[in-house]
């Protein structure tokens, strides 16, 4: 009752001064704020380390572990060295602008699982649209490009033990038709 009473006699200074209050919060607000921009990649990564006719050598890295890999494996400077030496991203003013680069980029990404799926989000904030979707494709692909290698260097060595495996068994063979 008494808030209500002041207003009724106030009003005149009030509302006025309440409309200026607002404008310039307003005003302060929008000088202040900076947009910020999200790209994101959506990767699928499985909880099993892919084989084609062998499993490694190795004992296998437990679903859990496998996928933490390739997440760490995104922040790593295996694939983040690679992002820099992409031409587009060296000239970007952010990134030349920083002491360690590879640093500030592992900080910036985010990757996280999407629901409880084998999908993961990568994604980056900036407030240019522009950079932030460049560093992301840029990762995603350097990823990729780590991933290709290992793969390749493993279906190489999956066809060297097949193309072994082939000669013994050839030899059984032919020890056993000349039996």
């Amino acid at each position: 009752h008494f808030v209500w009473q002041v207003f009724l006699q106030w009003w005149y200074i009030a509302f006025p001064l309440g409309v200026l209050m607002a404008v310039a919060s307003a005003v302060i607000v929008f000088a202040l704020f900076t947009p910020v921009y999200r790209a994101s990649a959506v990767l699928h990564i499985a909880s099993r380390a892919p084989y084609i006719a062998y499993e490694a050598d190795e004992p296998p890295l437990p679903s859990e572990e496998f996928v933490e890999t390739q997440i760490e494996l995104l922040r790593s400077p295996l694939v983040l060295e690679t992002v820099l030496l992409n031409e587009q991203v060296a000239k970007l003013p952010i990134v030349m602008n920083q002491s360690k680069p590879e640093d500030w980029l592992a900080d910036r990404v985010t990757i996280k699982q999407v629901g409880s799926s084998e999908l993961y989000n990568v994604y980056l904030d900036n407030p240019d649209p522009e950079v932030s979707s460049l560093l992301v494709n840029a990762i995603v692909d350097a990823y990729f490009d780590v991933r290709r290698k290992d793969d390749n260097s493993r279906t190489e060595r999956v066809i060297e033990l097949l193309q072994k495996e082939k000669e013994e068994r050839s030899a059984d063979v032919q020890l056993l038709r000349e039996k």
